[in-house]
């Protein structure tokens, strides 16, 4: 015969399930907006700096192609076969896209103006290690919930079930 649980312990294992499922919805929401929320910030800045560019060699056609720890561009002639452009960024149409390059995760915004061919590259690597580690803040706050949820609905149940208790007795 199964062993039945006391009212207090039943009462506090609710208030954890509660406490845990609360904590879990909330951690995967926070996450998806978190994440959603960067994809965004990287495509607009993809798409400024692209602008910015194309602006820049507008008035300047010396100019030069963004370079920097995050970012990296590319300038080549559309449909040419012997442009400086790196083998995928040839095909892909304009518009922004993902891609994976020596094993490094890129966004990429690519335009056409005439004849030429701009390409800008976003470096995800960075952008990924700080997702990881908001993941697992809230992976932590959300077992930590758990655990408050927990002790609280313990103490809680026998609150609770104190008048049951002295009327059984």
């Amino acid at each position: 015969m199964a062993r039945r649980h006391s009212l207090r312990l039943r009462v506090a294992f609710a208030f954890a399930g509660l406490g845990a499922m609360l904590s879990l919805l909330l951690t995967v929401g926070i996450w998806f907006a978190a994440h959603d929320v960067s994809q965004r910030l990287m495509d607009q800045t993809l798409k400024a700096e692209l602008e910015d560019y194309m602006a820049r060699r507008a008035r300047n056609p010396n100019s030069l192609p963004p370079d920097t720890a995050s970012l990296r561009g590319y300038l080549g002639k559309a449909g040419t076969a012997g442009d400086v452009l790196p083998g995928p960024f040839r095909t892909l149409p304009p518009g922004q896209h993902e891609i994976e390059l020596d094993g490094i995760p890129y966004r990429v915004a690519i335009d056409e103006r005439g004849n030429d061919r701009y390409v800008v590259l976003f470096n995800e690597e960075r952008q990924k290690r700080r997702e990881q580690r908001f993941l697992a803040y809230l992976i932590t706050g959300a077992a930590l919930m758990t655990l408050l949820s927990t002790l609280g609905g313990i103490w809680l149940a026998g609150l609770v079930i104190a008048p049951v208790t002295d009327l059984a007795q």
